[in-house]
């Protein structure tokens, strides 16, 4: 973690919960299989292919999601950070809150949320808007 709010607790949903169940249970038998040859000092959830129990390189997570693109024929300027500006563009959409947007990022305050997500909560205001009409509109 790059400060010490970066260090907290996020929540998931069951279905994700289950699939990081499923890498722990995956991490173990690679475990077993290393023997002493597995370095021990950390639990690590993804760990490298080339050194037992080492964390996993962040260049093989890069070509691993590279490759999944290009498999996808998706678009290759994404980046794997951009999956986090994706995460908070869609927590905002969803209706979570600037403070819980903050929180769950691991911002020590809204300043960065407020000026990196702000497009969000404007288009996010903009539905408000569109959705309050609609309902009012309804009630008649």
């Amino acid at each position: 973690p790059k400060t010490s709010t970066s260090i907290r607790d996020v929540e998931l949903d069951s279905e994700t919960m289950e699939i990081l169940h499923q890498q722990i249970i995956e991490q173990k038998k690679k475990r077993l299989k290393a023997g002493p040859q597995w370095h021990s000092e950390y639990d690590f959830v993804f760990t490298s292919e080339k050194y037992a129990g080492y964390p996993a390189l962040y260049s093989s997570f890069t070509g691993s999601f590279y490759r999944l693109l290009k498999t996808l024929d998706l678009n290759k300027h994404i980046t794997v950070h951009s999956l986090r500006h994706t995460h908070a563009s869609l927590l905002a959409e969803s209706g979570a809150t600037l403070e819980q947007i903050q929180q769950r990022l691991g911002h020590s305050n809204d300043d960065i949320t407020k000026r990196v997500y702000l497009h969000v909560t404007k288009d996010s205001k903009a539905n408000m808007i569109t959705n309050f009409a609609a309902f009012m509109s309804a009630e008649k």
